[in-house]
């Protein structure tokens, strides 16, 4: 029932996690500095959302188990632009009655 919100210019380390319990997490990447060149997020959600918000040039893999739930890429809205350089991020958890998605959006 709260929101935790990220954007803008912050370091994201090699490994984070994003939870929500009936509230709504939104992690924006599109200006974020990665320690990594791969970056895994555990992103769970029970009953609430988990939102990650990608730019163009950033590869995204995402495994997760949807429990009466939506656990996935959702359809880009800005073309990718993919490199073999382009950074990773691995998206993994369970989403329990909510959803987690990740979705490619042009930049702020």
């Amino acid at each position: 029932m709260g929101d935790c919100k990220r954007r803008g210019v912050w370091q994201v380390p090699a490994h984070h996690t994003a939870f929500t319990l009936m509230g709504n997490v939104t992690l924006d990447l599109r200006e974020a500095v990665l320690l990594s060149r791969e970056t895994t997020i555990n992103a769970s959600a029970v009953m609430g959302e988990v939102k990650i918000i990608i730019p163009a040039n950033m590869h995204a893999l995402v495994d997760g188990t949807p429990i009466m739930g939506d656990y996935g890429q959702a359809k880009d809205k800005v073309p990718a632009d993919l490199r073999p350089d382009s950074p990773t991020i691995r998206v993994k958890g369970v989403a329990l009655m909510g959803s987690v998605s990740v979705v490619r959006l042009p930049p702020p």
